[in-house]
Order: structure tokens, then sequence, then C-alpha cells
């Protein structure tokens, strides 16, 4: 699903003379933050992960023939055959049911007796099961004459919208994203209505004055996806992709309101969007996919259910159908262990707007980075101060407003990928996603972000566990303030440094690569990747020529950031904030070098050199040492050529610089 647009003059104001499509994430964030009642969206469900059954299938047999029909009621009457596997000893199952909205009636088949009271539908079934053993209740209800924001009936269209916690309101079931079932569904409705739901249509039986329809899925369904989008003389267009691997078509079925027009624009989009992410993702995993604009009560967006996104009226827009489109892999196929996981939905959906503009035909990699932009500048202005991931939803379920808050959840997610990207370099980044979108272990069914991390670590040939938890589980980004000075300490030498220093207060310090563009005052500039790991970090160049000035990160590759770089003098550097050994120069040296350390008050200091064998060969310099910079010659007559090491001990810290002789 979709955002709130950003309400700040200015961009309003180029909307207004150069109008722009709407992004997808706006869409989305704007309908999940709004589906409840202020008073309502604070939802405190808590309730354990872990239950003792595991749902396997729902077979839900709905007469809704009535909410098509003036006054257009909500009531209708339906039953659910909830069949599970038995996880441990149990004689009872407690499934959702919320009690505003429901009505049990009665039970079949293992169901022996209920009670139904604050929102829980406690079944006691008609003898005790053993773990392994499979059990089918059936479940005889009615739906009240209510507006739930869950299930929908007014003016001849019907439909359902369960994220993040709906369903219960619909039909009884166990309502987590966590425990993922096949549905089978079939609905009776008046004959001019058409009705889309999950999977293939298995069969519609129209008996002159009524259709039953049956849908039914292959692929296991979270509860927040199951859905139903139907009304009175919908348009139906099928379009068939081709998958060029396998030859395959896939049926693609958009239902759109009378009156809309679906262009041949848009169909080409979906056709080539399908193309598109299933090089970048992995083939479309599903056995249809499809679309349905629904009417004004859905006016906020898109919302991702499986194998049939809603749209609100007339929104076939390019990014918000390339926004949800991404969902059935992220957020569908894989499904978030909890709601803490939503990171691995919506910054994946949001990401892959950015990359629908690179792969679309006549896209580019410039068009892409422009839409990541975008999305940290957003996050820049609106960012309220928390981190991506946060535990605790795992088990209280949060407000819409916090759940799918637009700064965050959306936009910061899909500029962590992006950084994500620039750290593994764009191959083996799509490469450890496809990875990761095609592992068994998460396929149709569900992950969470830590096992997010282990598996692109483990398919990227890295530990990724420093990059992603600095973005996902710290809140805010790091603020830089660097500075550079250059030094001639030879008629043909010069010397550039440059120190790394991150203020931001509240958050760790971010490990990152960073870009650094050199200008010179003769041939081309030289752009040079470097490693910061610790603040206040001193990195040494030396060239042959005069350089003349550095830019940080002249790429922005690092887009969720501010920073200014400035240059100073030596001089200026003489009160480091932090102890620092500075490359030695010349590197490689033969057979003296000069090497640079500085410490921020009066210390103790012993400055060693050590062999690769963690032998001490030499001691440079020893004792009391003055706040400052300073400088100290080290001879390596008496060393074979070989790596070595200097390391400074001082103020309780051990840093160390690599050095090269040859000789």
């Amino acid at each position: 699903m979709t955002l709130r647009a950003a309400v700040i003059f200015v961009i309003l104001l180029i909307s207004t003379l150069f109008p722009q499509e709407k992004r997808g994430y706006e869409y989305c964030a704007e309908k999940k933050q709004n589906m409840l009642p202020a008073s309502l969206q604070k939802l405190q469900n808590i309730e354990a992960i872990a239950h003792t059954f595991d749902v396997l299938d729902y077979k839900l047999n709905l007469d809704i023939y009535n909410c098509f029909i003036s006054p257009y009621p909500k009531s209708f009457t339906g039953s659910v055959v909830v069949k599970f596997k038995v996880d441990s000893t149990l004689n009872q199952i407690v499934l959702d049911a919320v009690n505003t909205s429901i009505v049990v009636d009665s039970l079949g088949f293992a169901g022996a007796s209920f009670t139904h009271a604050s929102n829980k539908l406690n079944i006691t079934l008609d003898s005790t099961y053993s773990p392994g053993d499979t059990v089918e209740v059936k479940i005889y209800y009615r739906h009240n004459n209510v507006s739930d924001n869950a299930f929908y009936a007014s003016g001849g269209t019907v439909f359902t919208d369960n994220e993040p916690e709906g369903a219960r309101k619909w039909f009884p079931c166990w309502d987590k994203p966590s425990d993922k079932a096949t549905v089978d569904l079939t609905a009776r409705v008046p004959v001019n209505v058409k009705l889309g739901s999950n999977g293939l249509l298995k069969d519609s039986t129209n008996t002159g004055s009524e259709i039953y329809y049956r849908w039914v899925s292959r692929d296991p369904v979270t509860t927040y996806l199951t859905v139903i989008s139907a009304r009175v003389n919908y348009q139906l267009f099928i379009l068939n992709w081709i998958d060029p691997v396998s030859g395959d078509t896939l049926p693609i079925r958009l239902y759109a309101n009378p009156g809309e027009t679906v262009s041949q624009t848009i169909r080409d989009a979906i056709i080539n969007q399908t193309t598109g992410f299933s090089e970048k993702y992995g083939p479309y995993p599903f056995e249809k996919n499809g679309y349905a604009t629904l009417n004004n009560q859905f006016t906020w967006g898109g919302m991702e259910n499986q194998t049939l996104t809603s749209l609100c009226p007339n929104c076939w827009s390019q990014n918000l159908l390339a926004h949800e489109f991404a969902h059935q892999w992220f957020g569908d196929m894989i499904s978030p262990s909890t709601w803490a996981d939503i990171f691995l939905n919506e910054g994946f959906a949001t990401f892959s707007e950015s990359v629908w503009e690179e792969v679309k035909p006549g896209g580019s990699y410039s068009a892409y980075k422009s839409m990541i932009n975008s999305d940290a500048n957003y996050y820049k202005q609106q960012n309220p101060g928390w981190p991506i991931y946060n535990p605790s939803w795992a088990i209280v379920t949060p407000g819409t407003n916090e759940l799918f808050n637009t700064a965050i959840t959306y936009a910061k997610g899909s500029c962590v990928l992006a950084m994500a990207r620039y750290v593994l370099g764009s191959e083996l980044f799509f490469s450890t996603v496809r990875s990761y979108a095609t592992d068994s272990t998460f396929r149709y069914k569900n992950a969470s972000i830590p096992e997010f991390i282990v598996k692109m670590s483990e398919a990227s040939g890295q530990d990724l566990t420093w990059f992603f938890e600095q973005w996902l589980y710290e809140p805010n980004h790091p603020s830089y303030s660097n500075t550079y000075w250059i030094s001639q300490p030879g008629s043909r030498d010069w010397t550039l440094n440059f120190k790394a220093r991150q203020t931001q207060s509240g958050s760790v310090y971010y490990k990152m690569p960073i870009e650094l563009k050199i200008s010179f005052t003769s041939g081309a500039d030289t752009t040079i990747r470097v490693f910061n790991d610790q603040n206040n970090q001193i990195f040494t160049f030396n060239f042959d020529r005069s350089p003349t000035s550095l830019v940080f990160d002249p790429n922005d590759e690092i887009v969720l950031k501010t920073a200014n770089t400035v240059m100073s003098t030596e001089d200026e550097q003489l009160s480091p904030l932090e102890y620092t050994l500075y490359s030695n120069y010349p590197n490689p040296f033969n057979p003296s070098t000069t090497i640079k350390f500085a410490v921020p008050e009066g210390s103790d200091v012993k400055l060693s050199v050590f062999n690769t064998n963690g032998e001490e060969v030499g001691v440079i310099a020893s004792g009391y040492f003055e706040s400052g910079i300073h400088k100290v010659e080290f001879n390596a007559n008496n060393l074979p050529s070989g790596i070595y090491f200097a390391v400074l001990n001082a103020g309780g810290k051990m840093l160390r610089q690599k050095m090269i002789l040859i000789k």
C-alpha cells in the first residue's frame, strides 16, 4: 500500500505547474494511515505469536447476494471450515472473531462447543488431539450490518480490506501474518456481479438468478491478504503475460469500474513490470495476478492482496501499480513474521518504484536515483525520530500512523535498500535479493528482519550485520562535519588528509564505505573509495600532482545523511577530538617514512612497529606527549621488505596502520 503527499508549499506549487504522477507509496501509506478512526488506531492486541496449531486451509462459503441490492446491507451469512494441523496436544483452539461484526451460530465437524467473548472464539473440540493430527472445524456465522472498516458494501460494490488485522471482522481465523493457509472461497451473488478473489477461478455457476463464484488459492495466503472484490457491471479485461524463460502464460485480470479506461500505456506497463521485476527478483510466484478498482469508500490508494490488488477509483497509475506489484514477492510470497518486520514489505515495495524507473522501457539509472533522492528528502523533512525495526510491534500491534509511517516505513526503508545496493554493487545486490526471494526457507512462508539479515549476508558472501543493524535498528541518520587539508612534503609530492567526523546525537556511529572525489591543478579528477568505521578517522592520500579540492560522497550514495565538508590547514587539526594514528608517508617506503599521530590531551604514548607474525620489531616513540599532532621518523634499514604495522597505544586505545617496505 501507499503514502501521504508531502505538504510543503514548494512541492505543491511545483506539482501545480508541472503535474507529476503521484508516488505509489504515497497512495499506500495514505490508505494504511487513515484506515481507522484516530480513537481506534491503537489496537493494543497483546497476543503470543506462537500457538498450538497451524492453519492449513480456510474453506469459506458466503451468501452476500443481498449486499449488492439497495439499501446495500453489510450483513451476510456464511460458514468457514478451518483445517489445521495440531502442534501440541490440545482439546480446544482459539480464533480471532470480532464480536461487534461476527455472530457465531453453531459448529460442525470436530467442533463440540464454543464461547465467543472479547473478540475471541474459544472452540472446544470433540476429542483430545496429538501433535501431527489434522483436524477440521466448521463454523456457521453471520456478519452484522455494521461498518467495521474490513467488510464494505455500498452502491453495488462489495470489497474487503484487512491490513493489519481486519480479516477477523468478516470470518473467524487466526489473524496474524505468521500463520498462512490456502483459501477456498465460494460466494453467492446476483447475475450482474463479477467477483474476484485470491488464486484461480475454479468455477462460476450461473443458475439464471444468481452466480456462485469459487476461487481457490494454490499457494498459502496470510489472513490480511485474503480478499473479495466485487461489483455490479464490473468491466473485466484479461492480459496474458508469457514467461520468457518457461513459456508459461500468466493471466492478469483487470477489474475496472464502469466508465473507467485502462489505457494501452497502463496495460503495457503491467506487462513490462511483470518482465522487469521477474528478472530482478525471481519468477513471478503465483498462478495469476490481478487488479480491481473499488468505489469511493476506498479513496486512499492501493492494497496488495495476494494475486488481486485493490485500487482506488480510476487509480491506474504506474507508480502505484509498481509498488503494489512488488508486494507480490515482498509481503505476499514472503510475508512478515510479525508487524515488527513491516520493512520487508514496504521498504521493498517503495524501493521497487525506483527500480521500475530504471528497468521500464526508456528507463535509466539516473531516473532511479532521482526517485531514491526524493525518498531521502521526504524522510529527512518528516523524520519522527524512531527506528524502522521496533521489536515490541511483534507483540503489540501499533497504531496505523506508526506502523505505516510514511517517512520511516516507506521512504527510509526504500533508502536503506538503495544504500545496500551501493555497498554491494548493483550486480551482487540484485543477485543477493533474488537469492532471498527464491529461498525455499522463505518462499510462500514468512521472514523476520533478523532472518533477512542472515540470508543477505550468506547470499552476498559477506557479513552485512553491521549495515542492516545500524540502519534498521537505530533511529535517525549520520550528520557529517568533515575536514580535509593539503600539504607538500616534497617538491614533487603532495599529501591530502581527510577527516570523517559525525556529530549526530542519540544514535550510533554509522559505518559506511565513503567516496571522495579529488580535483587537481592538472589532469583528471579521481574518486577514491575507503571504509569509514570510526569517528574522526583520518585518511591520508599521496599524489605526484597538486590536489586542489575534495568532494565528499559526490554521487550522494549515502542518501540518508546531512553533510558539510570544509578545507582547513594542518595547523587547524592540532586539537584532535580523538586519539588518531595517521597513514605513514611515503607508503610504500624505503628505508624511511614519517608517521604522524594525534593525542587530544597530554598522554603516555608508545608507538611500535610489528611484523605480520605479531612480533614487535621496533619502538619508534615512547613517553609523555602533549596534546596535538606529532611526527616521528621510522628507519627500516635493518628490516627486510614486507608488510609491517605501526601500532599506537595511548589513552587506553590501540590503533594501527599498515605499512609496506620495499627495498
